[in-house]
């Protein structure tokens, strides 16, 4: 599950590394729906606040435009429940200067 905050013209999504790294991908996911509905409120940028196990956290940025040209759709299947993901690289997301 991720957790999502909006602060208009910017979305947050909080990730703990340990629980939410794709290694195959070498990235992070988000939800169709939670992307679908980040392009539709017309946000322009995504924070990703990714938690490491030393307490640590690291701000990196994108936008839902780079999550859907360059992220791998994703099928998550656990028992009844199916999630429909888009994996986004962690190449992608950049820090900012």
């Amino acid at each position: 599950m991720t957790t999502i905050k909006y602060n208009s013209p910017k979305a947050i999504i909080y990730k703990d590394r340990a629980k939410h790294y794709f290694r195959k991908f070498e990235g992070f996911g988000i939800q169709v729906k939670d992307l679908i509905e980040i392009t539709n409120k017309n946000i322009k940028e995504i924070a990703v606040i990714i938690s490491e196990e030393d307490g640590t956290q690291e701000i990196k940025y994108t936008t839902p435009q780079v999550w859907l040209e360059k992220g791998k759709a994703w099928t998550l299947e656990d028992g009844d429940l199916i999630e429909n993901q888009i994996i986004l690289p962690e190449k992608f997301l950049k820090t900012k200067q």
